[in-house]
Parts: structure tokens; sequence; C-alpha cells
């Protein structure tokens, strides 16, 4: 079965770098970046491209022009039958029902991220006679085999690993090549651990939270990377920024509900430094221990989530908010803490807890970052473009994060931030008519499990919308409004009396005396 996608790649063209013990080296050098069609025939993929946007090939080989369609075909990078290809296609980012504005953007920074590529000349291939060894060079041994399917992991390599490392790679491919050498292979990821896969993880979470598939598609890429590595270097930090009630902690929920994961949630509110009044932070530490049911292996793959970080956005001077954010800065960047089972009593269990490899996650507000952020670039745009997602994403840069007070420090280890979408009127109606998780179709369910038809029409989904629109709290708006309209029903509905159908209005939404329970 063939399925379609629109994607934009980066198209490489491999080279013979140098011969090594019966083995060849090759090098790929990306040359654009595409927008087509990835066409995948039950698991084999090939991308299409359009014949006039593909600038850098006005050479290439009539083999991969289609005259009849007009287009270039390409191979993936990584299917192993299709090694010998000179084209291939790798590193991609799915647009499907995206803005092309949004398009727009994505375009130029894998563009940049070319010149990137070019710079650490990284990306090669081993042929040897038993077959192929996918690695990137570098120094030191390190070799790293990534997914070529995923675009970020890419980033992540170049903008974080690999940034130490582009004047040693420079020197080692270019002035002497003779001194490449295939090392023994570092695999980067543990093989015993099964993965949580990026599609499984969005698909699971989008059922839930509505609105925010490019967000979970970050997020759910990221915890996929983390899951299985043994390598910190690679492993991302998250930092997810948006207003309240827009999903930021669901995501999570999520996640934790429907795979084998610990997770907790703490609130950074509750901690302080050292010897001041409050939570110790190891204690989240404690937390997800008790999450992962006393598997230590496991907690310390799991998922720590600390919300309302912008609390402790403040001033170098400011011991409550700096002290807790450099606590958390050496525990980011992998730390091993002894920790007991009983911390503030006797008779518990002593165990080291690493945390190399523990994902950690925070959620902020970031009420009033607007005022950090370029003002001149938001005075062209119109009132209804103000309330645009693409404009509310544009407000939380490392810069205004900075400028809010964040630590340098910090938004350098937290190397994926995501920027969550203002939930409009349109978004919550469909929140309330798709989500698992809404309260209308939660109790449409209770109801029906007792008997009752619980009905209600477009009219009064639009009324809550616009009350939850004027509360300003997002989805969670929408629990209050319903649980305040079902008030006065769930006391009769709930009795020992037996009705047959509930029926509520826009009426009930402002009066909830105003039903019909028969």
């Amino acid at each position: 079965m063939e399925k379609e996608t629109e994607i934009l790649t980066i198209l490489f063209e491999r080279k013979v770098l140098t011969k090594k013990d019966g083995g060849i080296i090759y090098s790929y050098l990306p040359l654009e970046v595409l927008r087509g069609k990835e066409h995948n025939f039950d698991g084999t993929k090939i991308f299409s491209a359009p014949s006039k946007s593909v600038r850098s090939l006005r050479h290439v080989e009539n083999e991969n022009k289609n005259e009849d369609e007009h287009t270039f075909e390409f191979n993936y990078m990584d299917d192993i039958c299709n090694m010998d290809e000179k084209y291939v296609y790798g590193f991609s980012v799915i647009i499907d029902n995206q803005k092309p504005s949004e398009i727009k953007k994505l375009y130029d920074w894998m563009t940049d991220d070319i010149e990137e590529i070019k710079e650490h000349a990284i990306f090669h291939t081993y042929k040897t006679l038993d077959g192929w060894c996918k690695l990137f060079v570098t120094v030191n041994d390190l070799n790293v085999n990534i997914d070529p399917n995923n675009y970020y992991e890419l980033q992540d390599l170049m903008y974080g690993q690999l940034d130490d490392f582009s004047d040693n790679i420079r020197d080692l491919i270019e002035s002497n090549k003779e001194r490449i050498t295939i090392p023994s292979f570092v695999v980067t990821y543990n093989p015993e651990v099964k993965p949580l896969y990026s599609n499984e993880i969005y698909d699971a979470v989008s059922k839930t939270v509505i609105c925010q598939d490019d967000q979970i598609k970050t997020i759910a890429s990221a915890i996929s990377k983390n899951s299985c590595l043994t390598n910190p270097s690679l492993k991302s930090n998250i930092l997810i920024c948006g207003s309240t009630g827009v999903g930021k902690s669901e995501i999570f929920r999520s996640i934790h509900e429907n795979f084998d994961i610990p997770v907790a949630f703490e609130d950074s509110n509750e901690y302080t430094a050292s010897g001041y009044k409050g939570k110790d932070i190891t204690d989240m530490l404690l937390h997800l221990y008790e999450s992962a049911d006393g598997d230590i292996e496991k907690a310390q793959r799991g998922i720590l989530i600390v919300d309302e970080i912008d609390k402790k956005a403040g001033s170098e001077h400011e011991v409550f908010t700096s002290a807790v954010i450099n606590s958390l800065l050496k525990m980011m960047e992998g730390h091993v803490y002894s920790l007991n089972t009983n911390p503030h009593g006797t008779g518990g269990e002593n165990f080291e807890f690493d945390t190399s490899l523990l994902t950690f996650a925070f959620t902020g507000a970031f009420s009033g970052i607007e005022k950090y952020t370029n003002k001149r670039s938001m005075g062209f745009v119109s009132k209804e473009e103000m309330i645009n997602q693409q404009i509310v994403t544009n407000i939380y840069t490392e810069e205004s994060l900075r400028k809010y007070g964040l630590l340098p420090e910090f938004l350098g280890r937290c190397d994926t931030i995501v920027a969550m979408n203002d939930l409009t009127e349109e978004d919550l109606i469909k929140i309330m008519n798709t989500s698992n998780k809404s309260q209308l179709i939660l109790y449409r369910n209770y109801l029906a499990n007792r008997g009752i038809k619980f009905i209600y029409d477009d009219a009064t989904i639009e009324a809550i919308a616009k009350k939850a629109v004027k509360l300003k709290r997002g989805a969670r708006s929408i629990k209050k409004i319903v649980e305040s309209a079902l008030a006065f029903a769930s006391y009769e509905f709930q009795s020992s009396k037996r009705f047959n159908e509930l029926i509520i209005s826009p009426e009930t939404i402002e009066d909830n005396k105003k039903y019909i329970l028969r």
C-alpha cells in the first residue's frame, strides 16, 4: 500500500572520500533543500520533486528524471538496497497542512543547516566487503549513528555535540585524509531498551491534546531519541512555553498513560535552595523513583517535568530563583545523587540516581514576555494577525527568554524550545468535539452508562467556547464551565430516580437551572 506525505528534505550527493583496508569511505555532500512528495511503498521510500525546483541538479543523470511526471525521483538515504545511488535524500520534515509562512521558516532553517553540515563535513558511510556501516566521523573515537529520517536529531548533533569539535573535524578530514580510520563502532542507543517511537507518541497524544500537532511532534521526537540513548551528549532537554490551558502538562500525562515510562510532575514554586524552607531539589528524583515502582533503571530514563519554571526566572542575586536553576543545571548536565527512600525519617534504603540520561521538560506561561520581543516587527501586522499562532510562536525566543530572566546557561541546556499555540474559540470547539478528554464526551459516556442520553447542539458548544475565551484559561476553562452548567442537573441524575435524557442548551451555560431532564 502506498502512502504519500508532503515533506521538506535535504538532497545529498555521494562522493568517494578515501579508500581504506579494502573498503571505501564515502562522504555525502548536501546540495539543497527540496519540497516534494515522499512515497512509502510498504517500507520502501522514494521522494519526488518537481523538475523546476531542483536547482542544483541540472546535470543529473537521466535515470533520476521522470519525464512523464516532470519530476526528479530519489531514494531514501537509509535504504540499504539503495546505497549505490549517487543522489539520495534524508533528514526530512513533514509539512502536510502547514501554513506557507511556517513552511518558509522551516525551509530557511534547513537551508542554513546545509552550510553547517558542509562546515563540519560529518556525514560518511563506510562500505566493506560485508556491507555498510553508516557513521558520523568526529574525533576522540566518537561515532554517532542517527536516523536520517529525523531532521531534529541532526540539528541536535550539529549545534550541540559537534560545535566543540568543528576545528578538529576540519583538520582531520581536509588536512590529512590518511588519518581517517574506521574505529570500533560506538552504538549511541541501547538495543536492549524498547524504544518509544515518535509516530506512536504523536498518535497517542494527539487524541487528547488538540491543535498542537507540530509541538507534539517536536516533543515526541526528543523523547523518542532520549528513550534509547546510551551517550548523553545527544540527549535533548525540553522547554515548553505557552499560556495556561494549552496542553503543556497534558502532553506528558498522556505519554505517561499510554507508555511504560515513569513521569514526575513538579511545581518549581515548592523548591528552594538547599538550607532554605521548602523542598530540596533531589526530592524530584525520589518522586520519579517512586513513579518507576522502585526500578532505578527505568527511573533514570524517565521524564522529569518541572512546571512554572518562569517563576524561577530572575537576577543572579535572587537566591530563591537562580539557586534552584543552578541546581537544576547540575542535574541536567548529569550527576550521580545519593538518595534514600525515606529521606525525612529512618530505615529507608540507600540508592544512587544518575541523571545523565534523564529527560528534563520545563514548562511555563512566561506572562508578559511580549515586552521583551522585537516590537518593531510586531507593528507591521494587523489585529487579526496579532492573535495568529505564528506571531505567538515568535514571542518565545532565546533572546526574549533570557531578557525575561532565565539564565543563559539554562537556556543553553534546553536545546528543544517548544512554543505552544494559543487556543482560539474555534480550537476550543474542536477540543470539545474530538479530544478523548473532552468534558462533554466524558459526561456523554458517563451518562450513557446510567442509561441517560446526553443531548446538546453546536450552539451550546459555541456558548461554552465563547465563555472559555473570556476566562482566558484555555482548555482548563471548559471543565469549569461544564461542571458549573451541570451542577443542579447532576444532583438529580445521580439520585435514585430514573431518567432517559438530559438536554442542555446555550441558556444552561448562562443559567444552570435551565435544563431538561426527563
